[in-house]
C-alpha cells in the first residue's frame, strides 16, 4: 500500500467518525424537540360560579356534589387527547371523551370538562384522593401520559371541597 492510499483510508475513517457524531447529535436534537412540545392540562381555579371580582375568595374551592364537573385547561402546546380516566380512592372510572380530541392554547378550544361520578358515601368523607390520567400525543406524534393527583378536603360546615394537595407528573 502506498503512502497516498494509507492517507485516503485515514481520511475515510475520519469522515465516517464525523458522520456518526453528526447522526448522534441530530438524533439528540430531534428527541429534545419532540419532548419539548409537550402540552398538558392544568386544573381550573374553581368550579363555583362567582361574581366578577370575587373569584379570589373561592380560589381552589370546588363543588363536587352535582354535575358541574372539574375543568382542565390545555397549556404550553397543542395536544391531542387519546383517552381520559380518573380514580377516586383507588376505584377507576373510564370517561367517554372522544378519542383524538384536539385541544389548543387558544382560549376558545382549550377547556376539558371531566364529569365526576361520585357516590354519596364518597362525599361524606373528610377528603377524596382523585387521580386524573390523560393519555396525550403532541402534534409531532410523541405519546405520553399526564397524571394529576389531587386531594380534595372537605370544607368545615360546607358541602364544598378545597384542594389540599396537587401533584402532576408525566410518563412516556
Amino acid at each position: 500500500m502506498s503512502k497516498a492510499e494509507i492517507w485516503n483510508v485515514i481520511i475515510l475513517f475520519t469522515q465516517a467518525a464525523i458522520l456518526i457524531g453528526q447522526l448522534i447529535l441530530s438524533r439528540k436534537i430531534n428527541q429534545q424537540t419532540i419532548s419539548r412540545e409537550k402540552g398538558y392540562f392544568i386544573i381550573q381555579k374553581s368550579n363555583i360560579p362567582t361574581i366578577k371580582g370575587e373569584e379570589v375568595r373561592f380560589l381552589d374551592q370546588f363543588n363536587l356534589n352535582d354535575g358541574i364537573g372539574i375543568g382542565f385547561y390545555c397549556i404550553k402546546a397543542d395536544v391531542i387527547l387519546r383517552s381520559t380516566s380518573y380514580s377516586v380512592n383507588g376505584v377507576t372510572y373510564e370517561i367517554g371523551q372522544p378519542v383524538d380530541g384536539f385541544f389548543t392554547e387558544d382560549n376558545r378550544f382549550n377547556k376539558l370538562k371531566v364529569l365526576l361520578n361520585l357516590k354519596e358515601s364518597d362525599l361524606q368523607k373528610d377528603y377524596l384522593d382523585i387521580e386524573f390520567i390523560f393519555k396525550l400525543r403532541n402534534t409531532v406524534g410523541y405519546e405520553y401520559t399526564q397524571t394529576v393527583d389531587v386531594r380534595f378536603s372537605k370544607i368545615e360546615d360546607s358541602s364544598w371541597h378545597y384542594i389540599s394537595r396537587y401533584n402532576m407528573f408525566f410518563d412516556k
